[in-house]
């Protein structure tokens, strides 16, 4: 009886979590978030494991997109956060003018592409030469963004500041030393 007992105390600390993983665009409702399941017409209200996962996703705004591991509950319709993957800011979509000589197109919340600008110093994205076409997640930071890039020739990391809804700012850090190589301004 006694090893019967150990063996299923043994069982219930050593089974695995049982968390999901959910993604989805979040609302906010009535002073709370709530995400829409992606591929699915399931709305759950989001609760948090701790409180640091709270202030990171208090920090999203209505449409923007995450990805976490978490636990559902059917009855109350509600989801507890326990790990964010990444997340997808709308307000980073779209068409931004760099500091740099460079226009740069968020088109998704994973893909985004470097153009040179044409000869009369214009960000005309469907005519400029690509230069680049990169692949980034965002995962958010006690301050700010970060964004983990890459494409076929190597991976850097971002520090990424929303200055606005039409500005930006970008510090692109030297996988090797830790330190900043580039820093670019972005603006609509």
């Amino acid at each position: 009886m006694i090893q019967t007992l150990s063996f299923l105390l043994a069982l219930i600390f050593i089974s695995p979590s049982f968390a999901s993983q959910f993604d989805g665009s979040l609302t906010l409702m009535n002073q709370s978030k709530t995400i829409k399941i992606s591929n699915s017409k399931k709305k759950y209200i989001l609760a948090f494991a701790n409180k640091e996962i709270a202030s990171q996703i208090n920090k999203l705004n209505s449409g923007d997109y995450i990805s976490f591991d978490g636990s559902a509950n059917e009855t109350t319709h509600t989801i507890t956060v326990e790990y964010i993957n990444y997340v997808g800011l709308k307000d980073l979509l779209g068409y931004w003018i760099g500091n740099d000589d460079f226009c740069y197109s968020f088109e998704s919340f994973s893909g985004f592409k470097i153009y040179k600008r044409n000869t009369q110093n214009r960000c005309r994205f469907e005519k400029n030469e690509l230069v680049r076409d990169l692949s980034y997640t965002i995962n958010p930071t006690s301050s700010n963004w970060s964004i983990l890039v890459s494409d076929n020739q190597e991976s850097f990391l971002i520090d990424l500041v929303l200055v606005s809804k039409l500005s930006a700012e970008l510090s692109l850090y030297d996988p090797k030393t830790g330190y900043i190589i580039k820093e670019i301004k972005l603006k609509r």
